[in-house]
């Protein structure tokens, strides 16, 4: 397993999606990150199973919740919100907006995360 071509070797290690197979170039096409898709070859890959995806989901999570993108739109949900109710309305939506690119890309949905986080997987 592994890439070796210098452009390669960056993405070893990375973790990703896989969106749909290119069965005219035997490759697969995969998510990097919520804007980067790229081709490899499925012998290039291997399979996570669920701790792993959910470990993997929960960093990308993190890292997208502590964004100064998502903290900006968070002050402004703050500030509109007229009482609990809304804000936890407006809340919702602002997670669902920032968190699906990451669901995609780990082949999983929101459901699945809290099922999986609520079994008792955990980040170490």
């Amino acid at each position: 397993h592994g890439l070796t071509s210098e452009g390669g070797r960056k993405l070893n290690g990375a973790r990703g999606a896989v969106f749909r197979a290119d069965e005219a170039k035997g490759r697969l096409e995969v998510f990097l990150s919520a804007e980067k898709l790229t081709s490899l070859k499925p012998e290039n890959l291997k399979t996570l199973d669920d701790d792993a995806r959910l470990a993997s989901l929960q960093d990308a999570i993190l890292a997208t919740l502590t964004s100064p993108a998502v903290a900006g739109v968070l002050h402004r949900v703050r500030e509109d919100a007229c009482d609990r109710a809304e804000f936890e309305e407006l809340l919702d939506g602002v997670l669902r907006e920032f968190l699906e690119p990451e669901y995609r890309r780990h082949g999983v949905d929101r459901a699945w995360h809290l099922q999986r986080a609520s079994a008792g997987g955990a980040v170490e």
